[in-house]
């Protein structure tokens, strides 16, 4: 009984780990992005200068068609920097 046992129980606390990641990790994303929807994006961080950041986007558009990419515009527009 007791070879039959251990295995058991491993396996029912790996699959126990398994549900325990795939329901955080689902509820987690949808409560963060409703905040985010509903927040209206995440203003800068206090004392980055406006004008590091327009850099910091001009640059990226530069090396990325937005045209292109509409997931990295869909970002963009939530972090408020589009």
């Amino acid at each position: 009984m007791k070879r039959t046992l251990y295995p058991k129980l491993l396996a029912g606390y790996l699959m126990y780990g398994l549900i325990g990641f795939l329901i955080i990790t689902t509820f987690t994303y949808h409560i963060t992005f409703a905040f985010v929807e509903k927040k209206g994006g995440c203003q800068p961080l206090p004392g980055i200068r406006p004008d590091l950041l327009q850099l910091c986007r001009e640059l990226f558009f530069q090396d990325h068609d937005a045209g292109r990419d509409t997931d990295t515009a869909f970002h963009l527009k939530h972090l408020s920097l589009q």
